[in-house]
C-alpha cells in the first residue's frame, strides 16, 4: 500500500512541475506582457513603407497591426515568394494576409494620404520578419511574375511604448546603493515618466543623462533646471523612510544613463536604470464613487423587498471568475485531476486484484 501511495503522489508531482514549466513557458514567450504598444518598424524599402503600427500582446501571443503607406497591395504573406507562389497555384490563399481596410493618415510632409490596414502575426519583436508583399495591380492582372516582392519588417524595440495609462513596473541598477523598490509608468500621448521608489533617502537629485563619477563638489555641474528633486518621502511597511522621483523614460528594456547626487559626500554617481517590459501590469483603477444622489434600484431595497435579497440554494457563491490568459492553465490542471484520477484507479483496480 505504501509503494501505490508513493508511485502515485511521484506521478502528481511530475504531472504538477509540468504544469508550472509550461506556465511560465507560456507568460514569456514574447517577452512582453500583455497589452498594447505603438513601435517603430523600417523596411528599407520606399514603395513598402510601414507608417504606423499597433503592437498587440494576448495570452502570450503577438499581431502587428500595421498602417502601410499607401494602397497597392492586395494582401501579405508570412515566407518567401516562392511559397507565396506556391499558395497561389494551389488557389489557397488561407495563409495570405489580406488587407482589413484602408485609413487616412498624416504624412511627414503635413499631407493627408490613405494606406492600408493588415493584422500580421509576430513571433519576436527582436527578430526580422520576412513578409511578401502581393501586388493588387498584377494580381487583378494575374501576372505572377511582377505579383510576389520579398520584405523584411524590422521592429525597433527601442521605440516601444505601451498604451496610455499608468503600470506598475520592475526597474534594474545592478546596484545595491541605488535600488528602485517600487515604480510606476505613467504613459500619456505617447510619452513616458515614472515615479520611482528608492530604497532610501540619501539621494538629493537625479538627473536624467550622462555623468562622470567624481570626488569633488559637481552639484553645479548639472543645471539647475535639469535637477530631478526629490518628490515625496514615504515610509515602507517596516517604518524605513524612502524618496521618491517622477523622471522621464526614454525607452523600455534599454540602459538608460541617470546621476544620483549623494546629499552626504555632495558627489554626483553614474547610475542605469532599465524598465522592464515583460513586468508590466496596469495599475488597478478605483471603482467610481456612486452619486448619493441618484435613485437606488428598489429591488436592492432590503426595506420594500425583504424576500428578493434573501439567500436561495440557487444563489451564486463568490467563487471567483478565471481571468484571460487563465485558460491554459485551465486546460493542464484538468489534464492534471484526469491523469491522477486514471492513475489512482489502476494502482487501486492492482491491489484489489493482488
Amino acid at each position: 500500500m505504501k509503494k501505490t501511495r508513493r508511485k502515485f503522489l511521484t506521478v502528481v508531482l511530475i504531472l504538477t512541475m509540468a504544469l508550472t514549466m509550461s506556465q511560465a513557458a507560456f507568460a514569456d514567450s514574447t517577452g512582453l506582457a500583455d497589452g498594447d504598444y505603438k513601435i517603430e518598424v523600417s523596411t528599407g524599402e520606399n514603395m513598402f513603407k510601414v507608417v504606423d503600427c499597433s503592437l498587440k500582446v494576448k495570452d502570450g501571443k503577438m499581431t502587428a497591426e500595421i498602417l502601410l503607406s499607401g494602397t497597392g497591395y492586395y494582401a501579405l504573406y508570412k515566407g518567401t515568394a516562392d511559397e507565396a507562389l506556391a499558395s497561389y497555384q494551389a488557389k489557397d490563399e488561407s495563409q495570405w494576409i489580406k488587407y482589413e481596410g484602408e485609413k487616412e493618415y498624416t504624412s511627414d510632409s503635413g499631407q493627408t494620404k490613405t494606406g492600408r490596414l493588415y493584422t500580421v502575426p509576430v513571433d519576436s519583436i527582436d527578430e526580422v520578419l520576412k513578409i511578401v508583399s502581393i501586388s493588387q495591380k498584377y494580381y487583378d492582372a494575374g501576372n505572377t511574375e511582377k505579383m510576389f516582392y520579398e520584405r523584411t519588417l524590422t521592429f525597433d524595440k527601442a521605440t516601444l511604448v505601451p498604451a496610455d495609462g499608468e503600470y506598475e513596473i520592475s526597474v534594474d541598477t545592478g546596484e545595491k546603493m541605488f535600488k528602485v523598490v517600487d515604480a510606476v509608468l505613467k504613459v500619456k500621448d505617447g510619452k513616458m515618466t515614472a515615479v520611482v521608489t528608492l530604497s532610501g533617502t540619501g539621494y538629493t537629485y537625479l538627473y536624467a543623462g550622462q555623468v562622470n563619477d567624481s570626488n569633488t563638489d559637481v552639484l553645479d555641474t548639472v543645471a539647475e533646471e535639469d535637477r530631478i528633486p526629490v518628490k515625496a518621502i514615504v515610509t515602507n511597511d517596516e517604518g524605513k523612510e524612502q524618496a521618491q522621483y517622477e523622471i522621464p523614460v526614454a525607452s523600455l528594456d534599454t540602459p538608460l544613463a541617470f546621476g544620483s547626487f549623494s546629499a552626504n559626500k555632495q558627489v554626483w554617481y553614474a547610475r542605469t536604470m532599465t524598465f522592464q517590459a515583460d513586468t508590466l501590469a496596469p495599475v488597478a483603477q478605483d471603482p467610481a464613487p456612486v452619486d448619493p444622489a441618484e435613485p437606488e434600484d428598489p429591488k436592492n431595497d432590503p426595506e420594500q423587498t425583504p424576500q428578493d435579497n434573501a439567500a436561495t440554494p440557487d444563489t451564486k457563491d463568490d467563487t471567483d471568475v478565471p481571468k484571460t490568459g487563465d485558460d491554459m492553465g485551465l486546460g493542464l490542471m484538468t489534464l492534471l485531476a484526469i491523469g491522477g484520477a486514471g492513475s489512482a484507479a489502476v494502482f487501486y483496480k492492482k491491489r484489489k486484484i493482488a
